[in-house]
């Protein structure tokens, strides 16, 4: 149970440092990208793959990857959802720090508005990811 909160904090670690390690060049960008539904579903297609390689070379350890993958993947959403981006969770927390630190609500209408136009924003690069991802698919 300790190894798995261990390697569940490792992960989450990795996921905040890599953004920094992608504008230091610590990492190239070649090997580093964002991927959409589709990538995921390429990148847990190779996952399967490998699986079953090692499935008929008689290894205990088949699902291991696959477990690992959908913990990352869990790991992943819960940080980005926490992103301070409005029309996430994050969003929402930022809106709400000025009404506990001012006491004073921010108004309704413009906080709508910038949820709305921030989810129209999220959904483009939604869009413009998944087409990235027909074009340049994750090998």
């Amino acid at each position: 149970m300790f190894l798995a909160l261990a390697t569940t904090v490792d992960q989450g670690v990795q996921m905040i440092n890599m953004p920094v390690k992608l504008i230091t060049g610590q990492i190239a960008t070649d090997q580093a990208r964002i991927v959409s539904v589709k990538g995921i579903y390429d990148i847990f297609s190779q996952m399967q793959k490998t699986n079953n390689e090692q499935e008929a070379k008689n290894q205990s350890n088949q699902f291991l990857y696959t477990f690992w993958f959908m913990g990352t993947i869990s790991i992943a959403l819960g940080f980005t959802n926490l992103l301070p981006i409005p029309a996430l969770d994050g969003g929402r927390i930022l809106f709400l720090l000025p009404e506990l630190i001012f006491k004073k609500k921010v108004n309704q209408v413009i906080e709508a508005r910038i949820h709305s136009i921030s989810f129209a924003l999220l959904i483009s690069l939604m869009a413009v990811l998944v087409i990235c991802d027909f074009i340049n698919p994750v090998a």
